[in-house]
């Protein structure tokens, strides 16, 4: 997945407390995201806003410590 605002691949990153999660700016891109976790791939998620003030308005979508990061980087990079 590139992110429309960022033109970047959003890529997963691993919190050690809180496992693997993913940083989007798009409210579109936001949007298809979350369409495709919840009806396609039914993967549950925790979405919140980022504090990072040097990101416009960003999202976080954290999948918990038990996720795969690998099998999540894969199905990103599949959207």
């Amino acid at each position: 997945m590139i992110d429309s605002v960022t033109d970047e691949r959003v890529q997963v990153h691993l919190d050690p407390e809180q496992g693997p999660f993913v940083y989007v700016v798009g409210a579109e891109d936001c949007k298809r995201l979350e369409y495709l976790l919840d009806a396609e791939y039914f993967v549950p998620y925790l979405k919140v806003k980022s504090p990072d003030l040097s990101l416009p308005v960003a999202w976080i979508y954290s999948f918990g410590s038990i996720a795969d990061p690998r099998k999540l980087q894969a199905l990103l990079d599949g959207i």
